[in-house]
């Protein structure tokens, strides 16, 4: 048994086809000429090996000539044009420095855990009696320096060596429901954080940016922050003391 398995393998092996064939029209074109004939497992199984075999090679042939022929300069090619296709866009837009530092600069924070917010907020937030709100991502290297509470608003002030962080929160209601946006100095910029309309500028080197919900008023200055940044920040804001 063992010597007809070898020879059987043997069989497989110097004749396995260059290219890839297809066995039922094999099997179709041996019941043609032998309509009674009906094929053993063993056979199928054979067969069956003999086509895995036959598609690895296939792939092999096709991965070569890839590598060995024009397949990788036209790609290195292809992939040269859409990276010169990004950076001319880009510049044409005037955003090719953030393109390259702003982006990286909004990727150096921390995604902060339930367990960490709590850490940093517990012994600070000790008698409130407004929902507060803090953000979960922060840049890195932030740290909370100092908590104002007052009535209805609560201020966060973070630092990171000279480089500050203010993150304010006023309540709105019947009072204080329009509430000023300063523009004068700097043009404000509209834009739109969590489905909300929001207002950014920049003024003396600090960026700010304020916006709104259906319970408050916030605003965030940062004098270290990409555009990227102070988004990502307002974005990120969840409540973490509620009543």
């Amino acid at each position: 048994m063992d010597n007809e398995k070898e020879r059987f393998e043997r069989f497989l092996h110097n004749n396995m086809p260059e290219e890839p064939f297809d066995p039922d029209k094999v099997l179709a074109a041996a019941c043609g000429d032998m309509p009674n004939y009906q094929p053993s497992e063993r056979f199928k199984k054979g067969m069956e090996k003999l086509l895995r075999q036959s598609k690895k090679q296939e792939r092999i042939r096709r991965a070569k000539n890839f590598f060995l022929g024009k397949g990788v300069a036209r790609f290195a090619v292809a992939m040269s044009l859409m990276l010169c296709t990004v950076l001319v866009v880009q510049a044409n837009n005037g955003a090719i420095f953030d393109l390259f530092f702003q982006t990286h600069q909004s990727h150096t924070g921390i995604q902060l855990t339930e367990q960490i917010r709590q850490e940093l907020l517990a012994d600070k937030l000790n008698g409130v009696d407004i929902p507060v709100y803090f953000p979960r991502y922060l840049p890195e290297g932030y740290t909370i320096t100092d908590v104002k509470v007052f009535s209805q608003k609560i201020t966060f002030q973070l630092t990171k060596d000279s480089y500050f962080i203010s993150i304010s929160q006023c309540a709105l209601n019947e009072y204080n429901g329009k509430i000023g946006v300063d523009s004068e100095g700097a043009p404000l910029e509209k834009l739109t954080v969590n489905g909300q309309e929001a207002f950014y500028k920049v003024k003396e080197d600090a960026l700010c940016l304020y916006f709104f919900d259906n319970y408050n008023y916030y605003k965030i200055i940062g004098n270290s922050l990409s555009k990227k940044e102070i988004i990502r920040i307002a974005e990120s804001l969840e409540m973490v003391v509620g009543f």
